[in-house]
C-alpha cells in the first residue's frame, strides 16, 4: 500500500465505481461511502476479484442526512482511518420536490449541504501531509443562480434542472471558499466535471426515454470516461482551483471569482449547520 486513504462518496454508482477502480489500481486504501451498504459490499466484492490485495472498506453514508454524516465521520475515527483524499462524487437530480429528515430539499441536501458538512467535519482529521478534496460539479453550474433565498426551496418554485444547477454552482463556490480559507494549511481543492455520462441520472422519467436510450446514449461518455476527470483532478498538484475534464482543465470563470455570494453562502451554510442541525466545526 502507498499508505494513503481515500474516501469516495457514491462509490457504488456508475462513475463512483470507476473512481474506486482507479484508486485501487494505485494502491490506495479506499472507503466506499454508499447510501446503500449492501450495494457497496457487492461493489467491493466485485472489485476484489480484479485487485485481490486492494483494501476496500464499504461504509454506509447518506448525504441527505446530517445524522448519517456525523455517524460516518465517527466511524472513521473509531477505526483510526485518517483520509488523505476526499472525493465528493455522489449526486442526484430529483424529479419532484421532496424533503429530507432534516427538512431540507433533497437535491440541495445531497449535492451541496451534505458535501459541505462532510468536508468540514473530515478536514480536521485528514492527514496533515497532503489533504486533498475533489468536488464533482457539472457544466450546468453555468446556468445556476445563488441568491439569498437559496435555502428557501418552496415546492411551487421547484424545478429539477434548476435545483440541480444551483446545487452544482453552490458546490463550486464552496470549493473556491474552502481553498481560500485553507490554502496556507496544505489543503488542495479541485473541481471535476465528468461531462454527460451514461448513468441512470440522465433518465427523464418520461415517455421518450426509450427513444433517448436508442439515439442518445450510444454517443455520450461511458462511466469510465467520465471518471477520468476526477482521476485527473486527483493526480494534480496545483495550488489553484481548476475544473478538470477528461483531457484538460479550465480556470474558474471570471464572473465567479471573488463572487459576493461565495462568502455569504459559506457563512449561511455554517449557520444552518450550527442552529438547525446543532453541528459546530473545529477547523
Amino acid at each position: 500500500m502507498n499508505g494513503k486513504t481515500a474516501v469516495v462518496t457514491g462509490a457504488s454508482g456508475s462513475i463512483g465505481k470507476e473512481i474506486v477502480k482507479g484508486l485501487a489500481s494505485q494502491d490506495f486504501r479506499v472507503v466506499l461511502a454508499c447510501r446503500n451498504l449492501d450495494k457497496g459490499l457487492r461493489t467491493a466484492q466485485e472489485l476484489k476479484i480484479q485487485w485481490p490485495t486492494a483494501e476496500l472498506l464499504p461504509m454506509e453514508l447518506n448525504l441527505a442526512s446530517a445524522h448519517s454524516i456525523v455517524r460516518f465521520v465517527e466511524k472513521l475515527k473509531s477505526d483510526n482511518l485518517q483520509p488523505d483524499l476526499l472525493v465528493n462524487n455522489a449526486g442526484i437530480m430529483c424529479k419532484y420536490h421532496t424533503l429530507t429528515e432534516d427538512h431540507m430539499e433533497t437535491t440541495l441536501a445531497t449535492n451541496y449541504l451534505g458535501p459541505y458538512l462532510l468536508t468540514r467535519l473530515l478536514l480536521p482529521m485528514m492527514s496533515p501531509r497532503n489533504r486533498k478534496i475533489v468536488n464533482t460539479v457539472s457544466c450546468t453550474y453555468r446556468i445556476g443562480k445563488i441568491s439569498r433565498t437559496f435555502f428557501d426551496t418552496a415546492p411551487e418554485r421547484y424545478g429539477r434542472f434548476r435545483a440541480y444547477s444551483n446545487s452544482k454552482l453552490a458546490l463550486l463556490l464552496f470549493s473556491q471558499e474552502l481553498l481560500f480559507r485553507h490554502a496556507a494549511q496544505n489543503v488542495q481543492v479541485a473541481a471535476a466535471d465528468p461531462g454527460v455520462v451514461n448513468t441512470p441520472m440522465i433518465s427523464m422519467q418520461a415517455w421518450f426515454d426509450p427513444l433517448a436510450d436508442l439515439f442518445f446514449r450510444p454517443f455520450i461518455k461511458t462511466p469510465e470516461q467520465g471518471a477520468q476527470a476526477i482521476l485527473s483532478a486527483l493526480c494534480s498538484n496545483s495550488s489553484n482551483l481548476f475544473i478538470y475534464h477528461s483531457r484538460n482543465k479550465e480556470k474558474i470563470p471570471d464572473r465567479l471569482q471573488n463572487s459576493p455570494e461565495q462568502k455569504w453562502l459559506w457563512e449561511a451554510t455554517e449557520q444552518i449547520c450550527n442552529t438547525w442541525l446543532g453541528i459546530r466545526f473545529s477547523d
